[in-house]
C-alpha cells in the first residue's frame, strides 16, 4: 500500500498530465504552445528539483530552467469530508449522499521575471466514483474560460 506522500505525488503527477492533456488536445483554441511535461520533469529531475522542493522554486528561475516564457502551476488541496461507505448508506437511507471528495486548486501563470500574471481558484465536490482525473477534467473545462492566452 502506498504512503501517503507517494499517493499525493502521484495524484499531483496525475493532474498535471491531465491538465498538460486538456491544453494538448485544445492547441489550436490558444495563442501559446505548451510544453511536454514528461520534458518538463525530465528537466526539473535533471535540475535535481523535485516533488518535495518544487515549491521552494522562483518561478522565473524555473521558466529559464525550463526554457518557458512562462510556466503554469497550481496547487491542489484534496479532501474526503464524507467516505464512499457513508456517502452509500446515506444514499440508501435517505435517498442523497453528499460529497466523497472536494478539493481546491489554484492555477497560476508567472513569467520570466517571476511577475503573477494570472491566476484562478476552483472549488469542486465529487460523488462516488470521482477521481482526481475527473476533478481536474472539472478544474480544466472552467478555467480554460478564463485562460488568458485563448483564441477569440
Amino acid at each position: 500500500m502506498a504512503t501517503l506522500k507517494e499517493s499525493e505525488e502521484k495524484t499531483g503527477y496525475d493532474m498535471q498530465n491531465s491538465a498538460y492533456t486538456w491544453f494538448l488536445q485544445r492547441q489550436n483554441q490558444y495563442t501559446v504552445t505548451f510544453q511536454d511535461a514528461d520534458k518538463t520533469n525530465a528537466l526539473l529531475k535533471k535540475a535535481n528539483i523535485i516533488y518535495e522542493n518544487i515549491t521552494l522554486q522562483d518561478k522565473g528561475e524555473l521558466c529559464r530552467l525550463l526554457g518557458v516564457d512562462g510556466i503554469i502551476s497550481g496547487k491542489a488541496t484534496l479532501s474526503k469530508p464524507m467516505s464512499e461507505g457513508a456517502a452509500v448508506t446515506m444514499i440508501i437511507l435517505v435517498g442523497w449522499g453528499g460529497a466523497t471528495n472536494k478539493t481546491m486548486t489554484s492555477l497560476s501563470i508567472h513569467d520570466t521575471k517571476s511577475n503573477l500574471l494570472w491566476k484562478y481558484d476552483y472549488e469542486a465536490n465529487g460523488g462516488i466514483g470521482s477521481s482526481p482525473g475527473n476533478l481536474t477534467k472539472a478544474l480544466m473545462k472552467n478555467a480554460s474560460r478564463k485562460f488568458p492566452y485563448r483564441l477569440n
